[in-house]
């Protein structure tokens, strides 16, 4: 029988030279305070805490990586998408996840598309994993149980994003539920990771199906 995919999610995945920017974000981890994560105290995170602090991405050394950061999110906002509007970041934030720490499932508030850039990611590093929206506290959630020896693309509670690397760049829509398990390996696995958001809007919706 022949599959027709109707309404599919689309990430995006860049990628981008770290070379350059390798020692500068070396330096802010060692600078800036972290805070565990609350349900993993191997997982940091290096964010504003104070009108003091500074968000990694605004750092002036890494201006050039800010925007092509921008320039690819726009590209999947605009091209993948189908949406007009520019995006810009509004919050980015370092996360160093030590041996034995997890990214508990989460999703992004006030943030149209998130996105993850890999500096420091192995092939044995825990894979980002993405929740089927469809089977999340949804009435269209199956009542009936499913046999787990048939799971396909279709009816599956959760995909990774493998075949990434350091330099990769992943885009999403915010509202995408997402976690990966335990680093069972003896290296840190390091991101950044950033929200954006329109700067405008050109069109206001009323509902669903009204355009005015």
């Amino acid at each position: 029988m022949q599959d027709l995919s109707l309404f599919p999610i689309v990430l995006g995945v860049d990628y981008i030279d770290l070379a350059p920017y390798i020692k500068i974000i070396t330096d802010y981890s060692q600078r800036q305070p972290s805070i565990a994560n609350d349900k993993s105290q191997q997982l940091k995170h290096y964010q504003r805490r104070s009108s003091r602090d500074a968000e990694i991405l605004d750092h002036a050394k890494l201006s050039g990586l800010k925007s092509t950061l921008v320039s690819q999110a726009n590209d999947y906002y605009q091209n993948l998408l189908g949406f007009s509007e520019e995006l810009y970041i509004s919050d980015s934030w370092l996360n160093i996840c030590q041996p034995g720490g997890h990214q508990p499932d989460h999703y992004h508030t006030n943030a149209v598309v998130s996105g993850t850039l890999y500096v420091v990611f192995a092939d044995t590093h825990p894979k980002l994993e993405f929740r089927n929206p469809r089977l999340i506290n949804s009435p269209q959630s199956p009542e009936i149980r499913r046999d787990p020896s048939r799971t396909t693309a279709y009816n599956s509670g959760f995909m990774s994003v493998g075949n990434l690397t350091n330099g990769s760049v992943l885009y999403w829509p915010s509202y995408l539920v997402h976690g990966y398990n335990t680093n069972s390996t003896d290296l840190d696995r390091i991101s950044i990771s950033f929200n954006l958001n329109i700067r405008s809007s050109n069109f206001l919706y009323h509902s669903p199906f009204t355009l005015v």
